[in-house]
């Protein structure tokens, strides 16, 4: 039985770094499928589009960087190969659950060593696994999110969001008078931003604690944000919102 050809995405922002994976790859694996990103935005599509069995990840680029890639990708069915010019990165490296981290410049032997254990990898790696193995050595949050404005990807800054708010399998981001939708749910969501500068009012809310500007008690509580948006605080959440503002 023919084994099915390798999916590998290269992101790096650097043609030339493109350039050597790819043909390492091609005289490692010629009949792997082989796609290419330049940067975070372009990747996020990618692996939504090509499922890769491998990806190459550069760290530093322009827009998001590597890792907040990886943020922006709730299930992560593919082993990771870091590569980068700079080595303070690979204990954050490791944390996210990559196979091997890849200092520039390498070697032939270098990259073969890191490809094979990067097959093996993915050939067994499963989905949800991945994602909280890499969740529970996350010591970060969320600090920017990519979204699509009328078809051009732009990145949104966590402290420019005043709520997220569930809508389906989505969530919508509110920022003022504009929302985008992002494809996480608001659970994962809440998982990778700042306790301290968000809080959950409903099972369906969470706001940013600065974008409030008055909270309302009495039978049907709720929270009015800077933007003139209200949102109901839910008979499960009371508690919580009453506590953390101090009111009695």
């Amino acid at each position: 039985m023919t084994e099915p050809c390798l999916k590998i995405l290269i992101v790096d922002d650097e043609e030339l770094a493109r350039r050597k994976i790819k043909r390492l790859i091609q005289e490692i694996e010629p009949n792997a499928r082989i796609m290419e990103a330049i940067n975070g935005f372009e990747a996020i599509i990618s692996v939504r589009e090509l499922v890769p069995d491998i990806v190459f990840l550069d760290i530093q680029m322009p827009g998001l960087n590597g890792f907040e890639v990886l943020d922006h990708l709730e299930v992560r069915p593919f082993a990771i190969i870091f590569q980068t010019a700079f080595d303070e990165f690979a204990i954050r490296a490791f944390e996210e659950n990559a196979c091997d981290y890849l200092l520039k410049p390498f070697t032939r032997a270098r990259f073969v060593k890191a490809f094979e254990r990067a097959r093996l990898d993915g050939i067994h790696r499963q989905p949800e696994l991945s994602l909280q193995r890499s969740m529970s050595g996350q010591h970060r949050y969320l600090e920017n999110f990519m979204v699509n404005d009328r078809g051009v990807s732009i990145l949104v800054s966590a402290q420019n969001v005043d709520a997220l708010i569930s809508q389906d399998h989505y969530t919508g981001l509110h920022c003022g008078d504009k929302e985008y939708l992002l494809d996480l749910s608001l659970q994962k969501l809440e998982e990778r931003l700042d306790p301290q500068a968000f809080i959950r009012i409903h099972r369906s809310a969470l706001v940013r604690v600065s974008a409030i500007r008055l909270i309302t008690k009495g039978e049907a509580p709720s929270v009015e944000l800077y933007s003139g948006r209200k949102i109901s605080i839910s008979r499960r959440c009371r508690s919580t919102v009453f506590e953390r503002f101090k009111l009695k």
